[in-house]
C-alpha cells in the first residue's frame, strides 16, 4: 500500500526503483519508521457494515525462524464474526493500554488462523516480548 506521509520521518526502500519521486509517499511493506507517524491513506475506502472486533486470543503457536523474525499463530476468537481481507492488519492491547498493529501474513483461509511475522526491533514494546517470553498458551489482547 502507498501511503502519504502526515508528518513524522521514515526510512525509504534500498530499492530505487520503488522510491517516490515526490518524496513524501512510502511503501508501507519497503519502509521503516525512524519515529512515530502519521499517514494519510486517501485510496483506502471506507467499507460499510464492516466492524471492529475486539477480542482475545490465545497464542497457539510461536516459531522464530531466524534471530530477528517470530512466527505467531492465533485462532480467530470463536463466535466473534471476525474475518479478515488481505492487507488489513489487528492490534495488541498491551497491559498499560499501548497498541502495536501486525499485518495478517497468511491468507484468509477455512482453519480459522491468523498468523504474524513480528521482526525484532531493538527496545519494541511488543517485538522484544514476541522473541523472549512469548509461547503458546499465552494471552493476547
Amino acid at each position: 500500500m502507498r501511503l502519504h506521509r502526515h508528518d513524522g520521518s521514515f526510512q525509504r526502500a534500498a530499492d530505487e526503483k520503488l522510491r517516490d519521486a515526490e518524496g513524501d509517499h512510502c511503501l508501507t511493506c519497503q519502509s521503516r519508521p525512524l519515529s512515530d507517524l502519521t499517514l494519510d491513506a486517501p485510496t483506502v475506502p471506507a467499507t460499510p457494515r464492516q466492524r471492529v472486533v475486539q477480542a482475545g486470543a490465545r497464542v497457539a503457536d510461536v516459531q522464530r525462524p531466524t534471530g530477528d523474525a517470530a512466527i505467531v499463530k492465533l485462532p480467530l476468537p470463536a463466535g466473534s464474526g471476525f474475518a479478515f481481507r488481505l492487507g488489513q492488519y489487528a492490534e495488541v492491547v498491551m497491559r498499560d493500554g499501548q497498541r502495536r498493529s501486525y499485518a495478517m501474513a497468511n491468507r484468509p483461509d477455512e482453519e480459522g488462523f491468523i498468523e504474524w511475522h513480528v521482526r525484532r526491533v531493538p527496545n519494541g514494546r511488543f517485538s522484544e516480548h514476541a522473541h523472549a517470553k512469548l509461547k503458546a498458551r499465552d494471552l493476547l489482547r
